[in-house]
């Protein structure tokens, strides 16, 4: 039995399969959920597969067979608690079908969910970035986004991407409520990711910021900005940084709000800023910016910079004593940014546990990389994955200065990343499946070459 696929069964094999074992059908049924793939661009946070209603697909499929399996369906968290309300290319996910997989998951959930943190992973994506729909897809996100909201309060994980109909029906249905909006006390995990201009949208943005205020379990907060629309700025003084333990923001940043999003997590563990863009600060803003007491986050275990021209400028403001993993990845690689040779000094500063840190800078000079790599403060770092132009190569070719920078080190290595096609080197643990080494300096001395 695959995901998908339909039963078919003469007299004799259906009454074998009405006669299974519960726990026999517990366990098949939970095996052909788990094939199904989560739709581009959600990935559960709680699951690792996320299933579209049909009534021609499992799970809903093995409620027709019998009144056994139908009992045996409905008894199986797993099948039912996380769901994409997307419309697809069959037009098979209704908003009939959305409306029953939401009474079972219901009937499921009711009885258990005051007893253990358990709850829906709930996906909701328009078929694509328009902004003229056809008559089946704007009739399908008018009666399913409501039906959405409706069962808001089972959710334990929430992933919406909102266009500018979306976004109006959100607000209608949060202004009627009370001034918080619907209630989803058990909701931890929220993913929102906007595709269409929101700077005129200032009463929406408030009253999601507002309902965002009102969830006692939310811990985890994604936001994502697609294409040319970077509107985070309208959203960055009324969002509840504060209490989030994980927060992920993908838009376009000025260099100041950089740092105003960084220090208004003050109880993350972990933070991404990603897509930021922002140029090389002039030394007039820096100064400016430096008479500011540092931003401390004790809690902060992760950190990722990426995609703009010098992320780790942003270090220089920063003290986080419990960073345990960086990452820093620029997306519009300078040869004239020296930034990254200040990261000793941040290290000094936080005396921070860190045990992993990963450079990708496609342009950056081998000399900052050496520079980087004879640092004691990083020599410490059990795991360091440089990435620049030809960084391999260069093992090679400076095998003497690069044999006095393996003192102190394990196993001085270069290796090739086959998810990005850049040469690293440093040292860790152990290669990912994707990664193969090239060379290796051991004892000091021996260079080797696979």
């Amino acid at each position: 039995m695959l995901y998908g696929t339909q039963l078919w069964m003469d007299s004799d094999q259906e009454s074998v399969a009405q006669s299974l074992p519960g726990e026999i059908l517990r366990t098949i049924f939970v095996y052909t959920v788990k094939l199904a793939s989560p739709p581009f661009p959600f990935q559960s946070t709680f699951h690792k597969y996320i299933l579209s209603p049909s009534p021609n697909r499992e799970p809903v499929s093995l409620t027709h067979v019998c009144t056994w399996w139908r009992d045996v369906a409905l008894s199986i968290p797993e099948l039912w608690l996380a769901v994409s309300a997307s419309p697809e290319a069959t037009r098979s996910t209704t908003p009939e079908v959305v409306r029953i997989w939401m009474a079972h998951a219901s009937k499921i959930l009711e009885p258990r969910q005051s007893r253990k943190r358990i709850g829906l992973d709930l996906q909701f994506a328009v078929p694509r970035i328009t902004t003229i729909y056809d008559p089946h897809e704007l009739k399908h996100m008018k009666e399913t986004v409501p039906i959405i909201w409706e069962n808001i309060r089972w959710c334990r994980s929430l992933n919406m991407c909102l266009d500018r109909q979306c976004l109006d029906l959100t607000f209608d249905i949060l202004a009627r409520n009370d001034d918080t909006g619907p209630a989803a006390s058990f909701l931890e995990d929220l993913e929102l990711m906007f595709t269409s201009n929101v700077s005129s949208c200032h009463l929406q943005l408030d009253a999601i910021c507002t309902w965002m205020h009102s969830l006692p379990s939310l811990r985890r907060l994604k936001l994502q900005f697609v294409q040319i629309y970077n509107h985070f700025n309208l959203l960055l003084e009324t969002l509840p940084l504060q209490k989030m333990e994980e927060v992920i923001i993908s838009s376009r940043l000025s260099f100041e709000n950089s740092l105003l999003c960084l220090s208004k997590c003050t109880a993350a563990e972990a933070i991404t800023l990603a897509k930021m863009g922002w140029p090389i600060p002039s030394p007039v803003q820096l100064s400016d910016l430096l008479v500011n007491p540092t931003i401390t986050l004790p809690h902060l275990t992760s950190l990722c910079l990426t995609d703009s021209v010098g992320p780790v400028i942003l270090l220089r403001f920063l003290n986080l004593p419990s960073l345990k993993k960086l990452t820093i990845c620029k997306s519009t690689p300078s040869p004239f940014d020296t930034s990254i040779i200040n990261l000793e000094a941040f290290l000094l500063r936080s005396q921070c546990p860190l045990e992993v840190l990963t450079v990708s800078d496609s342009k950056m000079l081998h000399s900052y990389g050496t520079a980087l790599l004879q640092m004691k403060t990083i020599k410490k770092v059990q795991n360091v994955d440089l990435g620049y132009h030809h960084s391999g190569r260069l093992l090679k070719l400076d095998f003497y200065r690069m044999a006095s920078l393996s003192q102190g080190v394990k196993k001085l290595m270069a290796w090739v990343s086959f998810s990005d096609s850049h040469e690293h080197i440093g040292w860790k643990e152990t290669l990912e499946p994707q990664e193969k080494l090239l060379y290796w300096i051991e004892d000091g001395f021996r260079l080797h070459e696979m």
